[in-house]
């Protein structure tokens, strides 16, 4: 799902656009392979115990799923730091893509004001990571929404806009492809009941292990 967010963005800055189908053919494979590879690995060298931060599975002693203090592998240090290289080189072309669609909604003869145009490049990511340093157990919440949210933006909404966008032109899709699509759209049902239970229910877990209380903003000074 990741190309979703920035596809009609970075599709209207490619010279060739008739380029971008072979592109996310030719990545999606190429990432597809990958991941079962690193995944059937990861499987067999850590089973159905692995934490969802595998990095946390990547020491010589676990300890209430963390690593004890200078037990981790450094391999999991090398891991650790190419998830943050990944998300320094996506997370500004998400920003860019955000950015550059909101500024395409003003004319262009009265283009976005350079003032409001420089606050929102300066308050957003500010906010981002505001919300993202702030909010108590941020990851489990953040999972309730990517649940919430990336079944419709992944699956449903494309899938509508391809049986519009086929109507509108006066053609009719085939069975096969009805078909096809039918099941991509009972699919997106299932992962949307599954990963929402699925990150709700952690969510309660963490609150029950709450030893801390920082379920409770209030309960301590903030300063």
């Amino acid at each position: 799902f990741g190309p979703t967010d920035v596809l009609a963005t970075v599709r209207s800055n490619m010279a060739d656009q008739a380029g971008m189908r072979p592109a996310i053919c030719a990545s999606h494979i190429a990432v597809g392979l990958f991941c079962v590879t690193v995944g059937a690995l990861g499987f067999w060298g850590f089973g159905a115990g692995v934490m969802d931060d595998v990095t946390q599975s990547m020491c010589a002693e676990v300890v209430n799923g963390h690593c004890v203090d200078g037990t981790k592998w450094v391999s999991g240090y090398l891991l650790a730091a190419a998830v943050v290289i990944n998300l320094g080189i996506s997370i500004p072309i998400d920003f860019y893509c955000l950015f550059s669609n909101i500024e395409a909604s003003y004319p262009k003869e009265a283009p976005m004001p350079a003032g409001l145009n420089l606050a929102m490049r300066f308050c957003v990511p500010l906010f981002c990571l505001t919300v993202g340093l702030l909010l108590p157990y941020f990851m489990e919440v953040l999972e309730i929404f990517c649940a919430l949210l990336i079944v419709p933006g992944v699956i449903w909404l494309p899938l509508a806009f391809s049986y519009k966008a086929t109507v509108d032109a006066g053609r009719q899709l085939p069975l096969f492809r009805k078909i096809f699509d039918s099941g991509l759209a009972l699919l997106g049902v299932a992962c949307l009941i599954l990963g929402l239970y699925k990150s709700v229910s952690e969510l309660l877990e963490a609150f029950r292990h709450d030893e801390d209380g920082r379920a409770n903003p209030f309960a301590h000074r903030w300063f």
